[in-house]
């Protein structure tokens, strides 16, 4: 389901309810492409890994325990100071010789994957590679290595009723088409883990954590659910056989084959940016029919360009259908929109934050400005904070930390504020966009927080379905409404007022892209969903 966008005029949470990913696994539908603008950055290296690798300099002022925190609440590796990993494009594959010497140059290569360009969207393949910060000017100096983009931003994890409102059911019943269960087709699920030991799920044909290495050779085959159910909550929406309900709570494809691979960390559930590719590949490999992930968030670009989008794309034009997650960011607040007429400053959005602790809350809010201009590389945008506290005790700053330019011609800058809030405090600060573009045409300009505690106080919940479901080939799923109650394992019961049955959900990202693709591409059941419980105690 689309939206219209809104354009404001310059005067110029997850809640918690995941959507059912492959609810509509037996639906196979194309994607439209939309052809890639010329590169224009002239450094090879992204600026969002400098900005990292400068983020992991451990401020003298810092204990290292806060700053290990500042770079985890970012989406940083904290284990990894000294380097990062990244997307490494090359024209071509890289051989097994040329690999072992860049590694020996402090570029590790991961073995065996290579991501293939993919016509009119991605203009060149790449490797996965962990890069040493001190390697990068052996990048610069390297003519087969073309541009390196970071690849360690973190997501997170994003029945009997959505079976029968979706025609599932008949299918599987075989009225009027059929009947097909699913038997013979092989599908991946990429998500936090899986409860094996539950009676619904059929014995993988393999399972993986991808956290442990990068190669089936270094991956563990325990995949336990640490932190989160929701693998298996997502799992058995897709295939669960029903075993434990006598039918009545069984996936989409009951009599399909599994893959699974681990990708959300033990500690706290998020996914690497390099695991979800390493999925996507192995799903390829291993000739999976279908892949499922159900993790996003938003990202540097927001318009399909980005590694684990272009992963996504090479594995449809492969023949895998991929579903996922369109998000749960529509009611966060997450998101504001303004359209800036050259040479103007928009008016005021406000962003507040509400500290309810004890203390004074100073922790770092992370913000992405991304706008389409037609000028790429011209950094016309840019953004201002004008209340912020500049003197005396608890001053305040906003900081640029990167602009780039992706190889589709969009723009983006990542800021910090740092704000300083008074124990059981609250404060509104208030942004302006300036375009300092001397013609042309009003930009539609973005402005997310990617992390933090504020929310803006007049959000825009169009253009929030998150990376990497905005990948022109994925098949984004937003989240259609089936109940509002229901009574779990324990004979608890659940209402959720704000639901309306047969509508989308309030918290489903609404589209369009940042560039006017529509997504997301389907609705499915996915709010709350009925599903296998997980037996790890406290999950």
């Amino acid at each position: 389901m689309n939206v219209q966008p809104r354009a404001r005029q310059a005067r110029p949470e997850a809640r918690g309810r995941t959507a059912c990913l492959l609810a509509a696994i037996w639906l196979i539908v194309g994607a439209a492409g939309l052809g890639a603008a010329p590169e224009t950055r002239t450094d090879k290296i992204s600026p969002v890994i400098l900005a990292h690798r400068d983020a992991k300099r451990q401020p003298l002022a810092l204990a290292a325990e806060a700053h290990r925190r500042d770079l985890e609440a970012r989406g940083l590796n904290a284990g990894d100071l000294s380097g990062e990993s990244c997307a490494l494009y090359t024209e071509r594959p890289l051989s097994a010789a040329e690999r072992e010497a860049l590694e020996g140059r402090g570029i590790a290569i991961v073995p065996g994957l290579w991501i293939p360009p993919v016509a009119g969207r991605h203009p060149q393949g790449f490797h996965l590679a962990r890069v040493a910060y001190d390697s990068l000017d052996a990048v610069r100096d390297d003519p087969r290595l073309v541009r390196l983009e970071s690849a360690e931003i973190r997501s997170r994890p994003l029945n009997d009723l959505a079976t029968g409102q979706m025609g599932a059911d008949d299918v599987q019943a075989g009225q009027g088409v059929g009947p097909f269960s699913g038997a013979g087709v092989r599908i991946a699920v990429a998500d936090s883990g899986l409860d094996l030991t539950h009676a619904d799920f059929p014995v993988p044909f393999e399972a993986y954590d991808l956290t442990t290495g990068t190669s089936p050779a270094d991956w563990s085959t325990t995949v336990a659910n640490t932190v989160t159910p929701h693998g298996t909550h997502v799992t058995a929406s897709a295939l669960g056989r029903g075993t434990r309900s006598n039918g009545r709570y069984r996936g989409s494809a009951p009599g399909a084959n599994l893959c699974f691979y681990k990708i959300g960390s033990s500690a706290n559930g998020s996914a690497t940016e390099a695991d979800m590719i390493e999925a996507i590949d192995r799903a390829a490999a291993v000739n999976a029919r279908v892949f499922s992930l159900s993790y996003g968030g938003f990202s540097t670009y927001m318009d399909g360009s980005e590694a684990a989008e272009q992963a996504i794309d090479a594995a449809e034009a492969a023949g895998v259908a991929v579903f996922v997650a369109a998000g749960n960011d529509a009611a966060a607040k997450l998101h504001d929109s303004v359209s800036v007429a050259p040479g103007t400053t928009s008016d005021a959005l406000g962003f507040t934050i509400n500290n309810p602790y004890s203390t004074s809350y100073e922790t770092p809010q992370y913000l992405q400005v991304i706008w389409r201009d037609g000028t790429p590389g011209a950094d016309n945008v840019s953004l201002v904070c004008t209340n912020l506290k500049t003197t005396g005790p608890g001053r305040e700053s906003l900081t640029l930390l990167s602009g780039s330019t992706s190889v589709r011609g969009t723009e983006s800058r990542e800021y910090q504020l740092n704000p300083v809030i008074a124990a059981g405090g609250q404060k509104t600060y208030w942004f302006r966009l300036q375009n300092s573009a001397g013609a042309g045409a009003a930009v539609l300009v973005h402005l997310y927080r990617t992390s933090g505690a504020g929310t803006f106080d007049t959000p825009d919940s169009a253009f929030t379905v998150g990376h990497p479901a905005v990948a022109d080939g994925a098949i984004a799923v937003g989240a259609w409404t089936q109940r509002r109650s229901w009574i779990d394992a324990w004979g608890s019961s659940h209402y959720y007022p704000d639901l309306t049955v047969n509508t989308l959900a309030p918290f489903s990202s609404r589209g369009p892209r940042i560039d006017g693709l529509r997504k997301p591409d389907l609705v499915a059941p996915g709010a709350a969903t009925i599903s296998a419980r997980e037996s790890v105690p406290g999950l």
